[in-house]
């Protein structure tokens, strides 16, 4: 009995070793795949993101697509300035903002003229909701044309972490066909 148990576990083993584990998102599955990240509190600090690995670093020389950050602001007649949370392309891409519309309903690539380069947000990526005193994003999403020829599509799904407090972008993304 011990002898079946021993071979049992050593398959199983062996079966398992034989597998291949990929932590690329283009390696796993179609480009339907949709990923998720949140970044480092962007009130503290900057986060340079990457599509390929699906990871940021607070690092600048990081081998990044999309930094985001935050701007102080202080709002007309307010008395007070405001950590106002952006992002843009690293210098040399390009991205398209496709308003109007969520993550799964867009497939394809956008006609090349549709992209900006060296692309930063502005105020109007988000909105201020008096009823939950929250800072909302709007329905775009944004298609980075990277270095790697690969088209990432993201939305902006929140600026706060697990707790509750504001800083955090929480996106959702996806692979696009070409």
């Amino acid at each position: 009995m011990k002898y079946i148990i021993n071979i049992i576990i050593l398959s199983i083993m062996i079966v398992t070793m034989g597998c291949e584990t990929s932590t690329d998102p283009k390696d796993e599955g179609d480009n339907e795949d949709v990923q998720s990240y949140s970044t480092a509190n962007v009130k503290e600090t900057t986060d340079y993101f990457r599509f390929s690995s699906n990871s940021g670093s607070t690092n600048a020389n990081f081998d990044h697509d999309v930094v985001f950050y935050s701007e102080d602001w202080q709002p007309p007649g307010a008395p007070i300035t405001i950590k106002d949370p952006r992002f843009k392309s690293k210098n040399g891409l390009s991205i398209a903002v496709i308003n109007n519309t969520n993550l799964e309903d867009i497939d394809d690539v956008p006609d090349s003229a549709n992209f900006i380069t060296n692309f930063v947000s502005e105020l109007g990526e988000w909105y201020y909701t008096t009823e939950a005193n929250l800072i909302l994003p709007y329905e775009k999403v944004y298609i980075v044309n990277t270095t790697d020829g690969e088209f990432p599509a993201f939305q902006i799904i929140s600026y706060y972490d697990e707790e509750g407090e504001s800083g955090v972008f929480n996106i959702e993304w996806k692979y696009l066909d070409d």
